[in-house]
């Protein structure tokens, strides 16, 4: 089942929050640099999200919600 919007939102969120205090900072980067990192840690992102999610529906949240500071 997948998640609603909201939730989504908010996981996605926590992930960009997550990847900050680990040294990766999403917040105002760049599509390159976001697709970057989902390539690199897909897995982490579909377990964060809690399903099996796919690479560009992962990049479209990262877009909308890593533009602004969490």
């Amino acid at each position: 089942m997948i998640p609603t919007s909201k939730t989504c939102i908010e996981r996605i969120e926590s992930c960009i929050t997550d990847l900050s205090e680990n040294g990766i900072n999403l917040v105002g980067a760049d599509d390159r640099k976001l697709a970057h990192v989902v390539r690199e840690h897909l897995e982490y992102f579909q377990l964060m999200l809690g399903y099996d999610s796919d690479p560009k529906e992962v990049l479209n949240l990262l877009k909308r919600n890593s533009h602004h500071p969490v």
